[in-house]
């Protein structure tokens, strides 16, 4: 499977690591397969097996951080 990503996080964390594709960063699983799109300016790992902080920029650069759940959902 050739390397496609311009970064990786360096470890996988419950089954899903942040990957950063054409400057958006997404997750992926251990196989490289997209598993939650690539739209967020940052993302951190999931720590827990519920949820992850990412960070999204708007159309004016402002930033909106907030959390999501292993289908990409926004969750409180």
């Amino acid at each position: 499977t050739p390397f496609i990503y311009d970064k990786v996080h360096s470890k996988f964390m419950n089954g899903l690591a942040g990957a950063k594709y054409n400057g958006k960063w997404g997750y992926i699983d251990k196989t490289g397969k997209e598993i939650i799109p690539f739209k967020y300016s940052e993302v951190e790992p999931f720590y827990t097996d519920v949820k992850a902080k990412v960070e999204m920029l708007d159309e004016k650069n402002r930033s909106d951080e907030f959390y999501i759940n292993k289908a990409g959902e926004k969750i409180e």
